[in-house]
């Protein structure tokens, strides 16, 4: 059929062709040109490409006491069957600096994909290299490669991590983040957890913005199953369910309390310090066994304290192959919920609020997830009676397949510092 469709359209086009017999020619050329093994005899066996022809032609050019820079995929370090071309490339390689795409500093590539900045030299008798890996930043390598490594350590941001708790926490030009990243604790701690994975909180110059609606033994107890509930933290809610579960009422739960079960298991995290700020990347699969997918969360930190900003995908795994029925739509809700001194008010096409603190400072709350929705909150760690708070809402639907890399299953969120705004309140 295509051979008769192509006959066709020769016959009705004059000069098509003599132009699809050129391009054809040049293409089975080119292919057959850089698969030559005389041409270069170290890619034998490998999957050529264009950056992959110009390493040895590059190393070929050079003088003995030059270098040469190469911007190149990572292909070259775990091709199975590229044995000889690493064999000739690391007693070349003088500095390997591996990065990742999140800054998208290549508009057009994915912002997981790797690759790297490779200098390369005339061949030494040992690999001998600098090597960083996991950069955001091209300044970063600068801002290494002129530290003289002595002297105290910055003190413009700290970092710190709990292990057994999982919380990350994040400072920087008097902003804090903590996130939740852990799943709920099992045995006799269970009883208290919460269903918070993923879940954040985020202070500016001294004042609460992003809360939970928290939990105080003044409370009351009927309370304190609510508080418990995913719903009443600053996270994504997957059809207004829990990430992790109680135990349903019964003897068990008679005996042992109201465990949390069911959770996410593991949660998986990630953090990487750029001179630019700080990166936390989380991931649970709380939601994957009822609606068969899981949540990712990012969260960048400016260096200044000065930009928030986040992402929450919901992707399928890629081994659970496709859903049972892919026109189905999942309804989320992702939840930032204010301190009670925080004063909130919707821009006009509510993209975007306007929050004030009671020092007067503003800070602009924007998304490209869909309108943003001011819903009532409480706010009970002040202790009883509880405060009557607020929640910023952007709820979508999302599908029941992908990488949770594009709308409607990524929704991205900022928080940025506008400066004073307003009057101090009392």
């Amino acid at each position: 059929e295509l051979t008769r469709e192509r006959e066709e359209a020769f016959a009705t086009f004059k000069g098509l062709q003599d132009a699809w017999t050129a391009e054809l020619e040049e293409s089975e050329g080119t292919q057959k040109f850089l698969n030559a093994v005389q041409n270069y005899p170290l890619l034998k066996g490998v999957q050529t490409n264009l950056y992959k022809c110009f390493m040895p032609q590059a190393w070929g050019w050079g003088s003995t006491r030059g270098v040469t820079a190469l911007l190149h995929p990572e292909g070259v370090y775990d091709d199975p069957k590229g044995g000889v071309l690493r064999a000739a490339l690391y007693p070349r390689l003088r500095a390997h600096y591996q990065f990742e795409n999140q800054l998208t500093l290549f508009a057009e590539v994915h912002h997981n994909t790797k690759y790297s900045i490779n200098v390369y030299g005339v061949a030494q008798s040992a690999a001998t290299f600098l090597h960083m890996a996991n950069l955001f930043a091209p300044a970063s390598v600068s801002a290494s490669l002129a530290h003289a490594g002595g002297g105290k350590a910055p003190t413009g941001k700290v970092f710190n991590v709990a292990p057994h708790t999982g919380y990350h926490r994040a400072e920087a030009g008097g902003s804090v983040i903590i996130m939740d990243a852990a799943e709920p604790p099992a045995g006799l701690h269970g009883a208290e957890s919460h269903a918070s994975a993923l879940a954040f909180e985020f202070a500016a110059s001294g004042a609460r913005i992003v809360v939970s609606c928290g939990w105080s033994p003044d409370q009351g107890a009927r309370w304190r199953e609510a508080v418990r509930a995913t719903a009443a933290h600053s996270a994504l809610t997957l059809e207004e369910t829990s990430s992790a579960r109680l135990l349903e009422p019964g003897w068990r739960r008679d005996l042992v309390g109201p465990r949390m079960v069911h959770g996410p298991d593991p949660v998986r995290v990630r953090r990487n310090e750029e001179e630019l700020g700080v990166w936390l990347e989380a991931s649970h699969d709380g939601y994957r066994k009822a609606f068969g997918l899981s949540l990712r969360r990012r969260i960048f930190l400016a260096m200044d304290g000065a930009d928030l900003r986040g992402e929450d995908g919901l992707f399928r795994p890629v081994e659970d192959g496709p859903p049972a029925n892919p026109e189905a739509r999942l309804s989320f809700s992702i939840r930032f919920h204010l301190h009670p001194d925080v004063r909130a008010s919707l821009s006009r096409d509510s993209l975007s609020a306007l929050l004030v603190l009671p020092s007067g400072d503003g800070w602009r709350f924007r998304t490209d997830g869909g309108p943003v929705r001011l819903d009532r909150s409480v706010y009970l760690a002040a202790g009883s009676p509880p405060r009557r708070s607020t929640q910023l809402v952007v709820a979508g639907e999302a599908e029941p397949f992908g990488g949770g890399d594009r709308p409607p299953n990524r929704v991205r969120w900022a928080f940025q510092r506008l400066g004073r705004v307003g009057a101090a309140s009392g």
